[in-house]
């Protein structure tokens, strides 16, 4: 299987201050690999990419910068499910659903009656990338 990157990325990348050719490098992918009109990665590609930009960037708060970076300008269909959900639960529950289709990764969420969990895992065999824990 392998996922699709679309230009999202470069605005993400953008947004986060990172250089994605240095990125690119420290990830072992090709420099100009953002330029390419249809672009799809490997899970170990993937999650490679995710390193080298965690990396590039720096933050030990490289997860919630991703957050604070994110923009409903950027169309990610499951990302635009949930941000058009009445709360929380419902905007992880439509995440958790459409999740696979944008990279190599799982989101369960589980409710008991006074408390919510979320739990992201590497169904690849992968190690789950730091900015995910």
């Amino acid at each position: 299987m392998s996922y699709a990157l679309d230009t999202t990325w470069r605005v993400l990348l953008r947004d986060l201050g990172v250089d994605p050719g240095s990125a690119l490098r420290r990830a072992g992918l090709p420099e100009d690999m953002f330029l390419q009109p249809a672009l799809r990665l490997a899970p170990a590609d993937f999650y490679r990419l995710w390193a080298g930009v965690e990396a590039e960037h720096g933050d030990p708060l490289f997860a919630l910068r991703v957050c604070q970076a994110l923009r409903s300008e950027s169309f990610v269909p499951p990302l635009f499910a949930g941000l058009c959900s009445p709360n929380l639960l419902v905007a992880m529950q439509r995440v958790a659903r459409y999740k696979k289709l944008i990279g190599p990764m799982q989101l369960a969420v589980r409710e008991a009656p006074d408390s919510v969990e979320f739990d992201f895992s590497c169904p690849s065999g992968q190690p789950q990338p730091p900015f995910s824990s």
